[in-house]
């Protein structure tokens, strides 16, 4: 019979939004279940990596719609310049 491994995880009392959402996790599956299915999304990448010009965009579309950022806009398409660091530097935050 093949023995099942047991790991254990703490949460910090700060941690109240993680306990919630555990909790809601346990109505509908195990946390263990729950666990394993994010181990093997992580392991194998199955989640996609965003494609940093629509990132940007979606950035920069947000900030358009919060007044915080005046964009010229022609026919729905941002017409900005930024730059590969600045492209980086948003990439960061995904």
């Amino acid at each position: 019979m093949t023995q099942r491994l047991r790991y254990t995880i703490s949460f910090l009392p700060t941690d109240t939004d993680l306990i919630k959402h555990l909790d809601e996790i346990k109505e509908q599956t195990t946390v263990s279940m729950y666990v394993r299915n994010l181990i093997r999304k992580d392991l194998y990448d199955e989640h996609a990596t965003p494609n940093i010009d629509d990132v940007v965009e979606r950035v920069l579309l947000k900030l358009k719609s919060n007044n915080d950022i005046s964009l010229l806009l022609q026919s729905n398409e941002l017409k900005v310049k930024i730059s590969e660091e600045q492209k980086s530097i948003i990439s960061t935050l995904f």
